[in-house]
C-alpha cells in the first residue's frame, strides 16, 4: 500500500496481539484521537509510570520485519484500517500474517470510561463501534508502522 493524496496515510500491519491497556490519570489530556497522532501517543505513554506494561509499549516493542517503528494507532488511524480491512487482510494474508479478527482493538487514544475510570478508547471491528474502554479489560492490539 502506499501513501495516499492530501495527509491520509495507510499502513503496513503485523499480527494481532492481546495486551491489557494500562492508563494512568496523568495521560488524560495528553494523547489525541486525531489522524496522525498514533506514533507520538505511544511515545507518550510509554514514557509514562507504569508505561511499559501497556499496549503501546506490546507495539512498541514489535521488531517485526527487521523494523523498530511499529505503534498503537490512534482512534482515527484504528478506524481508517477498519474501513480498509479487506484490503489489509489480503495483504498481510499474502505476507504471511493474520486477518483482523472480529474483535475489539485498542487505540492510543486515552478517555475517561463511564465518567470515572481511565481507559482508551477501542474499535470493535465486527459491530464498527468505538467504546471508551476500562484500562484494566482485554482488547487486541495491531501493530502499525509508517512506510
Amino acid at each position: 500500500m502506499e501513501d495516499q493524496p492530501g495527509g491520509v496515510w495507510l499502513y503496513k500491519t503485523a499480527g494481532d496481539f492481546y495486551s491489557e491497556n494500562t492508563i494512568t490519570r496523568e495521560l488524560l489530556g495528553s494523547t489525541s484521537t486525531v489522524l496522525g497522532t498514533g506514533f507520538s501517543n505511544t511515545d507518550i505513554i510509554t514514557s509514562a509510570p507504569r508505561g511499559h506494561l501497556s499496549a503501546a509499549a506490546t507495539a512498541r516493542d514489535y521488531n517485526g520485519g527487521g523494523f523498530t517503528d511499529w505503534y498503537l494507532p490512534s482512534l482515527e488511524e484504528l478506524k481508517i484500517m477498519y474501513f480498509s480491512k479487506d484490503i489489509i487482510d489480503l495483504s498481510s494474508v499474502k505476507h504471511g500474517g493474520r486477518t483482523f479478527a472480529a474483535n475489539w482493538y485498542w487505540s492510543s487514544s486515552y478517555c475517561i470510561h463511564s465518567g470515572t475510570e481511565d481507559g482508551a478508547h477501542a474499535f470493535n471491528f465486527e459491530e464498527e463501534r468505538q467504546f471508551c474502554r476500562k484500562g484494566r479489560s482485554k482488547a487486541g492490539i495491531r501493530v502499525i508502522r509508517n512506510f
